[in-house]
């Protein structure tokens, strides 16, 4: 069995975390951070710092891709809402088109039963007056 440096152990989990499969499955899904990688390699949350020389690059490479992932996250969260607000806009258009095309029918409905009464009313008038 090799010894292998921390750091290496380090690369190794990131390199898993970053495929999708760690060797602790509760890691999948969640934000690659230094602190997830340091335990995944099986060392505590603050093995990995920035301030030390020899974890700099690696620790600069996992910001990286956090900040990658983030933001590709948040392009996707962006283009579904866009696609919901698109939904919602054509929806919101049907329905106001219904709206419209009701209260047009109300309207006629209105006048057509403005005309029957008022001849009903003629009608009666006339009958009376005889």
């Amino acid at each position: 069995m090799t010894n292998k440096s921390g750091i290496e152990l380090c690369k190794q989990a990131f390199q898993r975390l970053k495929a999708g499969k760690p060797n602790d499955q509760r890691l999948i899904g969640k934000l690659i951070t230094p602190s997830l990688v340091s335990r995944e390699a099986g060392f505590d949350n603050g093995y990995l710092k920035p301030l030390r020389p020899a974890h700099r690059s690696l620790v600069d490479e996992i910001n990286q891709y956090k900040e990658n992932a983030q933001a590709g996250s948040l392009k996707s969260q962006i283009a579904a809402l866009e696609s919901k607000v698109k939904k919602l806009t054509i929806e919101k258009n049907e329905y106001k088109k219904e709206r419209d095309n009701g209260l047009i029918r109300e309207l006629q409905l209105f006048k057509e039963l403005s005309k029957l009464q008022k001849i009903l009313n003629d009608n009666v008038i006339s009958l009376n007056n005889k």
